[in-house]
């Protein structure tokens, strides 16, 4: 935590502790830009202060839209088809910035090279199983791009076989 904390106050950016039990479901932490106070905002639920774990992955994804997304861009209302595939290339830009922070490539092989499974890779990486999933689907989805843009194919052979108990249902 002490990194991302760290990253918060290199970029100025003002946390702002909010209940968001009201706001959408699902809906933990959020990212803008104000102009008027020329700050990047970061909103966290309150409840994450007790979720560790949970709190890493979510402060991690709101940094990822720091770096991710235009400062323009950073909070705009969605009224279009086009503008709802755009939050959603947002959202997954983030979450691969995130990804890299939080649990580098080489450390995740690493880790299931030594047979971690999910449970044992949300905790040596301080997140939550359901992110170490997404996690996971992340890296297969880059070993089959890798190796199919290597060979013609799409080996997942590898990968299924190494994280077997990671992903059951690959």
């Amino acid at each position: 935590m002490e990194r991302l904390w760290a990253l918060v106050e290199r970029e100025g950016i003002y946390v702002k502790w909010s209940d968001l039990g009201r706001a959408p479901e699902g809906l933990r932490g959020m990212y803008y830009y104000d102009p008027v106070a020329r700050t990047p905002v970061i909103v966290l639920d309150r409840g994450l202060a007790a979720r560790p774990r949970e709190l890493r992955c979510v402060l991690a994804e709101e940094l990822g839209h720091h770096f991710t997304v235009p400062q323009a861009e950073a909070f705009r209302t969605y009224f279009s088809f086009g503008n709802v595939l755009a939050q959603g290339r947002d959202e997954e830009r983030a979450f691969r910035w995130a990804a890299a922070f939080l649990v580098p490539d080489e450390a995740l092989r690493q880790a299931l090279a030594e047979g971690e499974d999910v449970s044992g890779l949300a905790e040596r990486f301080g997140v939550t199983e359901a992110w170490m999933r997404r996690r996971l689907a992340l890296l297969a989805s880059a070993e089959r791009g890798r190796r199919g843009a290597r060979s013609g194919l799409v080996p997942f052979a590898w990968f299924s076989s190494l994280c077997s108990r990671c992903l059951p249902d690959i």
